[in-house]
């Protein structure tokens, strides 16, 4: 599914990260996590969704582990619920190219391919 087959007014599904605020999502003005990708049906966005959220979340666990050994998986899962800005929603959208988040994808696919080899769905 190609980006301009995408902005004829047809609906889609987006992963999308749950807070937009992109000052800590960023390093040397590139963004870490993808903020916004484009799905073709709501079972591959909750796919996509389950990956991203599985993979922020062991990210931020082995940093914790490394600077906390004695902090347990279910007290690094709160906190990780509670602080991690890299969590993952699936937002229905009726028309993308009405969609205000659009600006996003580009940047998006860019580092969700430098940042996941894994992320590849046919």
């Amino acid at each position: 599914m190609s980006l301009p087959s995408l902005l004829k007014d047809d609906e889609c599904y987006v992963v999308r990260m749950v807070r937009l605020d992109g000052t800590e999502n960023q390093m040397e003005g590139r963004i870490l996590w993808p903020e916004v990708l484009v799905c073709r049906n709501e079972v591959e966005a909750h796919r996509v969704m389950s990956f991203l959220n599985d993979a922020s979340f062991h990210d931020s666990y082995d940093l914790w582990q490394h600077e906390e050994p004695e902090l347990t998986y279910e007290q690094a899962y709160k906190r990780w619920k509670k602080e991690d800005i890299a969590q993952y929603v699936v937002e229905h959208v009726p028309c993308l190219s009405k969609y205000p988040e659009v600006y996003r994808i580009s940047e998006s696919l860019i580092s969700a391919g430098e940042r996941f080899d894994e992320l590849h769905f046919s």
